[in-house]
C-alpha cells in the first residue's frame, strides 16, 4: 500500500512540475526575418530617390513585437560649399511602411550618414505621431518604402563632390511573441500516464 501511495505521489508530483511545459498552448518569442534584395546595391546620382518593395507576411499581426531593419554596408560623405565655406556633405536614410496619408505609419532611420566608412546597424520603426500603434497594415504583406539621398543643403550651398552608399544588406526584422500549438493528441497521452 506504501509503495503504491508513493507511486501515485511521485506520478502526481511529476505532473505538477511537467504542466506549465505542456500547455496547450506555449508561448516563446521568435525572431522572423525578411531580406530585401531590392535595396542592396550601390546608390548614387542615378539611384538616389524612393524605392519600394512588396513582401508578403504569412503571421498574425497582432504578435508583432517590435520591427526594425538590419542595415550594413558602406558609405562615403560628399563635399559641399556653403557661403564660400566647405564641409561634409551626408547621405540620407529613411525606410516606412504604411502611407503616409493612411491609417497606419511606421518609419525608422538612422539619420544621416557624416564619416566615410563601413556601417552595421539597427534602424528600429517607430508609428508615427497621433497613428495607431498597430500593424494591422501587414495582414496579407505590405509595401516598404526606402528613401536615398544626398541630404538637403540649407542657405547658399552647391555640391562639390556628391555622397555615395552602397548596401550589402538590408533585413526586415520582427520581433513576435508567437504561440506554438501542442496537439492535443500529445496532450492526452501525456495526461493518460498519470491517471
Amino acid at each position: 500500500m506504501k509503495q503504491i501511495f508513493k507511486l501515485w505521489t511521485t506520478g502526481v508530483f511529476l505532473a505538477v512540475l511537467l504542466l506549465p511545459l505542456l500547455a496547450v498552448n506555449t508561448a516563446q518569442a521568435e525572431i522572423i526575418e525578411i531580406p530585401i534584395p531590392e535595396f542592396t546595391g550601390p546608390f548614387a546620382e542615378d539611384t538616389f530617390g524612393d524605392h519600394s518593395s512588396f513582401f508578403p507576411f504569412i503571421y498574425d499581426p497582432a504578435d508583432i513585437v517590435s520591427v526594425s531593419i538590419r542595415l550594413t554596408g558602406s558609405a562615403e560623405a560628399g563635399i559641399a560649399t556653403c557661403s564660400g565655406d566647405s564641409g561634409p556633405w551626408p547621405i540620407e536614410v529613411i525606410s516606412h511602411i504604411g502611407n503616409y496619408s493612411g491609417d497606419e505609419f511606421w518609419m525608422a532611420s538612422p539619420g544621416q550618414f557624416l564619416e566615410d566608412g563601413s556601417f552595421d546597424l539597427i534602424m528600429v520603426f517607430g508609428n508615427f505621431p497621433s497613428r495607431p500603434d498597430t500593424w494591422n497594415l501587414l495582414d496579407d504583406g505590405a509595401n516598404i518604402g526606402f528613401y536615398v539621398a544626398p541630404a538637403a543643403m540649407v542657405g547658399i550651398c552647391a555640391g562639390v563632390i556628391e555622397p555615395t552608399i552602397e548596401i550589402e544588406e538590408f533585413v526586415l526584422v520582427f520581433d513576435m511573441a508567437a504561440v506554438v500549438p501542442v496537439e492535443q493528441t500529445t496532450w492526452d497521452s501525456i495526461k493518460a500516464q498519470y491517471r
